[in-house]
């Protein structure tokens, strides 16, 4: 499983030419940055900046801090998780 995640802004269909790679700056890392890239969605959820669909919050928040941070974008709407591997 990927441990650097990308955290970017998207229209609902997440057209390349939509996704934001500098929304919010950041390259989320390790268990800290598993805590802030929950914090940046839980506060984009309670902004109305994205949607939540299909699953309890409760349940997306350990997907995110203890599962794969990835497959929460089955369940998000106007944003994407993208994985990155450490190489070196």
């Amino acid at each position: 499983m990927n441990t650097n995640f990308l955290y970017l802004h998207c229209d609902e269909h997440r057209t390349n030419s939509s996704m934001d790679v500098v929304c919010d700056n950041y390259l989320y890392s390790g268990v800290a940055g598993l805590k802030a890239l929950w914090r940046a969605i839980k506060r984009d959820i309670e902004d109305g900046v994205i949607k939540v669909s299909g699953i309890p919050i409760p349940k997306l928040r350990l997907m995110i801090l203890i599962g794969n941070p990835e497959e929460a974008n089955d369940y998000i709407k106007y944003a994407f998780i993208l994985g990155l591997e450490k190489v070196i």
